[in-house]
């Protein structure tokens, strides 16, 4: 009886090879990129870029569609589920790339938004977030030669990219911890469309500073690479700035290599103080005008006022967003952080001072031609 027992459980095991949970991914469409839209009336607006795969009855296999759908509720939840009445097949979110928000919904708050997506546990939560003041219609059916999913060139830009000075990006998973810490600040790309000789494309154009959720203001493109230093401290940074030569006032355009930061509070004549030490490579990209840096000398004075400039434009960043009320560089954490057992104000970083040291090389072809004096 157990002989017999045991031969139908293995001869079971045998013929019963299906799969649990199957699913045909040839009916089922996966959503590349979601933007979600607020209209005037306070109800939402859920856009998606979708493809689906169909097996076809050619040799050469399989064809890929692409269809965007729109759906509109009371809230991001209800867009979703009127959005599905106009899919052919059940929607997936496994393969998602990237979340974006109109600047409207970003003015408004993205907290709804936000979680909806989150409790889908279909979605990841390293996906790209960002923000564009570009029509959805428009931004989803923008047409690129290099890659036809608005969704996969996004992820591409971000991974990519993601260490040029001037193209910030984030994950949700970064976001969500952010935005709970400290002064509850946050900082989203921006992508707008920018008019190519060919053709219209995607570029990252600023980044919006989010706090609690809410878009309260905007970095420039320029201000970018002294956040992602200051902030992130992020190494191999390449920073290019303006700078008058000393000597001959000339105007140079320099490329700063950030290859150490480090960053501290401590109180300096009875005011704390964010300092940061920063040592990096320089070289020089244009000059507008007349310079001589084969005068050591001069080549001194040069690298001076390029260390100076760097550490003005530092401290006057950090000052401009602290003169309008906005903790850009999270110093409330840094406080908790060193002094855990105190408590401080919301608005302690008021109060707080920043001196920014800058040690520089001059790197260049100037090193290798001449000997200098």
């Amino acid at each position: 009886m157990k002989k017999r027992l045991l031969l139908t459980m293995i001869i079971a095991s045998i013929l019963l090879t299906g799969c649990f949970s199957y699913m045909d991914i040839n009916r089922v469409y996966f959503s590349t990129i979601t933007i979600l839209d607020k209209e005037a009336d306070g109800s939402r607006d859920l856009y998606g870029e979708y493809f689906t795969s169909d097996r076809g009855d050619s040799e050469q296999g399989g064809v890929v569609t692409r269809v965007v759908l729109k759906g509109n509720g009371r809230n991001s939840y209800e867009a979703f589920d009127n959005l599905q009445g106009s899919s052919t097949y059940p929607i997936r979110y496994d393969l998602l790339r990237a979340i974006g928000f109109t600047e409207d919904l970003a003015r408004d708050g993205i907290e709804e938004s936000l979680d909806f997506l989150e409790r889908d546990q279909n979605v990841t939560n390293k996906i790209f977030l960002f923000i564009t003041p570009v029509d959805p219609e428009k931004f989803m059916n923008l047409e690129m030669n290099d890659d036809k999913y608005v969704g996969v060139w996004l992820e591409d830009l971000f991974i990519f990219q993601e260490h040029q000075s001037k193209i910030l990006s984030i994950r949700s998973n970064d976001y969500l911890n952010e935005r709970l810490k400290g002064s509850r600040i946050s900082v989203l790309p921006i992508i707008d469309i920018v008019k190519m000789p060919t053709e219209e494309r995607l570029y990252v154009s600023a980044a919006a500073i989010m706090e609690n959720n809410k878009m309260i203001g905007e970095l420039s493109k320029e201000e970018i690479p002294l956040y992602k230093i200051l902030f992130h401290s992020d190494k191999d940074i390449v920073g290019t700035f303006s700078v008058i030569d000393p000597n001959t006032r000339a105007d140079v355009s320099v490329s700063l290599i950030v290859m150490d930061i480090d960053q501290k509070i401590e109180t300096i004549d009875g005011k704390l103080t964010l300092i940061y030490d920063i040592t990096g490579v320089c070289t020089i990209q244009s000059v507008v005008g007349e310079m001589n840096l084969l005068n050591s000398t001069i080549r001194s004075e040069f690298i001076k006022a390029v260390e100076e400039t760097m550490s003005k434009n530092s401290e006057d960043f950090y000052k401009k967003y602290q003169k309008e009320g906005i903790d850009i560089l999270d110093v409330k954490l840094k406080l908790n952080r060193k002094y855990p057992h105190m408590e401080f104000e919301d608005d302690i970083f008021q109060s707080v001072n920043i001196k920014v040291n800058t040690t520089i090389t001059l790197d260049g072809s100037q090193n290798i031609t001449k000997t200098l004096e």
